[in-house]
C-alpha cells in the first residue's frame, strides 16, 4: 500500500513539473497567408550560458531538465557580456509560402549557430561577422539563413550565440520574396546615406585644395572616420570590403570609434578656435586628443571588448562636453558656432539613442538601429554649410572693414548709398503675396517660399562719377526721378523691386519671362525719353545696362526677431548682376540668358546671340543673347540689318574659321563702326590668326569682370 501511494506522488509530481513547463513554455510562432514578416523575439526560450558548458546535442537531449526563459521583448538586448546565449523557438507553418529566410538584424554579432532537424538529421548553418562571408547561407550584412518550412508543418529551432560586442537578437523571419525586396530598398538607404558622406568627403577636400583653409582638410578626416565608423557598424564594411577577412572587423569598429573621438575633438578645437576663445578647454581636448589617439593604437592589440567599452563611455561624455563648449561659444557671441550647435544638436540624439540602445538600456528599434546613420548624414551636411559660414563671416568683416574706410574717404558717397539702402525698409505687397501673408505683420523669421522666377539687375553707367559731381540734394533728387519712371513699369509688367543695391536696382517677375523681357526694353526707350528732359535742363544723358536670368531661388525673412529684412537667396541673383555687367564689354543695353530664350522663344523683340561664356564665380558656361529693342533707332536699325552676319561670324569663329569670321565681322563693321560685339570678335580672330587656338578651346570665353 505504502509502495503503491508513493509511486502514485511521484507520478502526479512528475505530472506536475511536466504540465507547468508546458504551461511557461513559449508559444509557437504562427505564420499565415497574411503577413511576410515576423518578429521572433517574443516566442523565444532563452538560455544564459554563463560558464559554456551547453552543446546542442545536450540541450536536445536533456531539453526537460534544462531550463529555458519565457520572453516578452521583440528584441532582446543583454549589453556587454561574455556569456552564451542559447535562443529555442518553434514555428508552426499555416500559411501556403515554404520559403523562408530567418534574418539576425544584427551585424556586429560575432559567431552564430543555427540548429534544427530535418529528415537527414541534425542541420548546422553557421554566421557572424568573426566568420567569412563564404560560409554564410546568405550573402547578406546581416546573418540570414533560409528555411524551407512546409506548409502544416511544426518546426523546432535553436540558435547559438557568442559575441564579445553587444548580445543584441533582433530575429526576424520573413517570406523569402518580403526578405529580398526589403533588403533592395534597404541597400538604396545606404547607399544614398555613404554616397552623401562620400559627397561631402570629395567636396570638402576640393575645397581645401581650392582655398587652402586647413578647418577642411580636419573636417575631411572627421568625415573619413565617420564613413569607417558607420559602415563598420552597418556591416556594409563587412559585406563589400572585408568579407574574406573577418577578424578585421572587431579591429576596425575598435578603431573608428577612437578615431571618431579624435577627429571630432580635432575639428572642434580648429573651428571653435579654442586655442584663442577657451585656453582651458583647448588644454583639456589635447588630452582628449592623445588618450583618443593611444586607443586608436591599442585597438589592433588590446581585446576588442576592452577598446570598444571605453570608446563608447568615452563617446557619450565627448560629445556633452564638445556641446557644452559649443554652446559656451555662442553665448560668448562667436558667430560660426551657430551652424555648428544645430548640426552637433541633431547628431547627439542619434548617438546617444545608439549608445543606450548598445548598452542595452532601451530597445532595438528601426530609429535606434540606425540613428547614428541618420544623425550622421545631417551632421556632415549642417558642418559643410558651418565651414562655409565661417568663410563668410570671415568675407563679411573684411568687407565690413573696407566699406568702413570708403565711407569715411567718401563722405558723399556715403550719403548716396544710405539714401538708396533707405528703400530697403519697405517690404513689397508682392513679397507679402508670394509668401501666402495678408500683412506685415503676419510675417515671421523664417518664412520662406521656394519659386522659379526672372531676376532683372538693371545698373546706371558711371554712376559714381555722376554722383560725386552733384550735391546731396541732387542725388536725391536724380535717383527718385530716374525711380520714378523706372518703378511703374515694373509694376506694370507684373514685377516689383526687391532692393536697390549701390546704383543698381533688383527686380522680381512672379509671372513669365516675357513680363520682363518687355519691362527691360520698356525702361530702355523710358531713359531715352529722360534723357531727352535731363538734356532740356543742362544735365548730361544717362546709360544703363540691363541682366535678365531666369531660376529658383528662395525668398524669405532673415535675421532676428527684433530685426527682419526679407531677401532673395539664390545663385540666380548673382548670375543675373554678372550678366547686367557684361552689357558694357558688349556694347549692348538688355542681355537675356539662355534660360530667358528657351522659356520664351517666340519673343516678340529682335535678338541676337552673342557669346556662350563662364562669368565670375561660375564654372558652367551660359549662352547669352542681346535683346535690340529699346537701343536708340538708328542703332537698333544697324544692329537688326547685321544679325544674320553677326551670326554666321560666330558660328564659323566656333568651327576655327579664323579669316572667314574676320571678313564677317569687318563687314559688320564697316556697316555699323561702333558695334563692340562686331570689334570684340574681330580683336578675337586677330589673336586666334596670330597665336592659334589653345588646344582646349571649345568655344567658351572665361569672362573674369564682374
Amino acid at each position: 500500500m505504502n509502495r503503491y501511494y508513493r509511486f502514485r506522488m511521484v507520478l502526479i509530481l512528475i505530472i506536475t513539473v511536466w504540465g507547468g513547463l508546458s504551461l511557461f513554455a513559449s508559444e509557437p510562432l504562427i505564420i499565415d497567408n497574411q503577413h511576410y514578416t515576423y518578429t521572433v523575439g517574443k516566442n523565444f526560450e532563452i538560455l544564459e550560458d554563463k560558464n559554456h558548458i551547453y552543446t546542442y546535442e545536450k540541450l536536445i537531449k536533456d531539453r526537460n531538465s534544462i531550463q529555458f526563459k519565457t520572453n516578452d521583448t521583440p528584441k532582446p538586448n543583454f549589453g556587454f557580456t561574455n556569456s552564451i546565449y542559447w535562443v529555442r523557438f518553434k514555428v508552426e507553418n499555416r500559411s501556403d509560402y515554404k520559403d523562408f529566410i530567418l534574418e539576425i538584424a544584427y551585424p556586429q554579432l560575432d559567431y552564430i549557430t543555427l540548429y534544427y532537424q530535418d529528415k537527414g538529421g541534425a542541420v548546422v548553418k553557421e554566421a557572424g561577422d568573426q566568420l567569412s562571408i563564404a560560409v554564410r547561407d546568405v550573402k547578406n550584412r546581416n546573418s540570414a539563413f533560409r528555411l524551407s518550412l512546409k506548409p502544416g508543418s511544426v518546426n523546432e529551432f535553436y540558435i547559438k550565440i557568442k559575441s564579445e560586442g553587444n548580445m543584441l537578437m533582433p530575429v526576424i523571419l520573413w517570406e523569402a520574396h518580403a526578405f529580398y525586396a526589403k533588403d533592395h530598398y534597404e541597400q538604396i538607404i545606404l547607399g544614398i546615406l555613404y554616397g552623401l558622406i562620400l559627397v561631402m568627403i570629395l567636396y570638402n577636400f576640393f575645397i581645401f585644395i581650392s582655398i587652402k583653409d586647413i578647418n577642411y582638410l580636419i573636417y575631411v578626416f572627421f568625415l573619413v572616420s565617420f564613413f569607417l565608423f558607420s559602415g563598420t557598424i552597418s556591416g556594409v564594411t563587412y559585406e563589400y570590403f572585408l568579407y574574406n577577412f573577418p577578424f578585421l572587423i572587431n579591429k576596425l569598429m575598435a578603431f573608428s570609434i577612437s578615431a571618431v573621438i579624435f577627429t571630432s575633438s580635432l575639428f572642434a578645437m580648429s573651428f571653435l578656435q579654442t586655442k584663442i576663445n577657451q585656453p582651458r578647454v583647448h588644454k583639456i581636448l589635447i588630452g582628449v586628443l592623445s588618450f583618443s589617439f593611444i586607443l586608436m593604437a591599442l585597438s589592433f592589440f588590446v581585446k576588442y571588448i576592452f577598446i570598444i567599452r571605453v570608446s563608447a563611455i568615452s563617446v557619450i561624455f565627448l560629445f556633452v562636453f564638445l556641446f557644452a563648449v559649443a554652446i559656451k561659444s555662442l553665448v560668448n557671441k562667436y558667430r560660426p558656432a551657430r551652424f555648428y550647435v544645430l548640426a552637433w544638436s541633431i547628431a547627439y540624439v542619434g548617438y546617444i539613442i545608439f549608445a543606450l540602445k548598445n548598452f542595452g538600456i532601451i530597445q532595438s528599434t528601426f530609429v535606434t538601429e540606425y540613428s547614428s546613420q541618420i544623425g550622421t548624414s545631417i551632421l556632415v551636411v549642417l558642418l559643410s554649410l558651418a565651414l562655409a559660414d565661417r568663410i563668410n563671416i570671415s568675407k563679411e568683416e573684411k568687407e565690413k572693414a573696407q566699406s568702413e574706410l570708403i565711407e569715411n574717404q567718401k563722405k558723399s558717397l556715403e550719403d548716396q548709398i544710405t539714401m538708396t539702402r533707405s528703400f530697403e525698409r519697405f517690404v513689397p505687397k508682392e513679397f507679402l503675396t508670394l509668401l501666402n501673408k495678408k500683412s506685415i505683420l503676419d510675417v515671421t523669421l523664417g518664412d520662406s517660399v521656394e519659386l522659379e522666377m526672372t531676376v532683372m539687375f538693371s545698373d546706371i553707367r558711371a554712376f559714381t562719377t555722376l554722383s560725386e559731381n552733384m550735391t546731396i540734394e541732387e542725388n536725391f533728387k536724380f535717383v527718385n526721378s530716374y525711380l520714378k519712371r523706372v518703378n511703374p513699369i515694373i509694376v506694370d509688367n507684373f514685377g516689383f523691386i526687391d532692393k536697390y543695391i549701390g546704383d543698381a536696382v533688383m527686380a522680381l517677375f512672379y509671372r513669365k519671362p516675357l513680363d520682363a523681357v518687355k519691362a527691360a526694353v520698356e525702361i530702355q526707350k523710358e531713359v531715352q525719353v529722360y534723357n531727352g528732359h535731363r538734356a532740356s535742363v543742362g544735365y548730361n544723358p544717362i546709360q544703363i545696362g540691363v541682366g535678365l536670368h531666369l531660376g529658383t531661388l528662395m525668398l524669405g525673412t532673415i535675421g532676428q526677431e527684433s530685426r527682419i529684412d526679407t531677401t532673395v537667396i539664390s545663385d540666380s541673383v548673382n548670375l543675373t548682376s554678372r550678366l547686367e555687367g557684361l552689357n558694357k564689354l558688349y556694347g549692348a543695353g538688355i542681355i537675356i540668358s539662355e534660360m530667358i530664350v528657351s522659356a520664351a522663344p517666340d519673343l516678340p523683340f529682335a535678338v541676337r546671340y552673342l557669346d556662350n561664356v563662364t562669368v565670375k564665380g561660375k564654372n558652367k558656361p551660359i549662352a547669352i543673347y542681346e535683346v535690340i529693342d529699346g537701343l536708340q533707332e538708328e542703332v537698333a536699325a544697324l544692329k537688326i540689318k547685321t544679325t544674320d552676319l553677326f551670326k554666321q561670324g560666330v558660328e564659323v569663329l566656333q568651327e576655327k574659321g579664323c579669316n572667314k569670321a574676320l571678313e564677317l565681322f569687318n563687314e559688320i563693321l564697316t556697316i555699323n563702326p561702333d558695334d563692340k560685339a562686331a570689334m570684340l570678335y574681330r580683336d578675337r580672330c586677330n589673336y586666334f590668326i596670330e597665336h592659334g587656338f589653345p588646344e582646349d578651346w571649345c568655344g567658351v570665353w572665361d569672362i573674369k569682370e564682374k
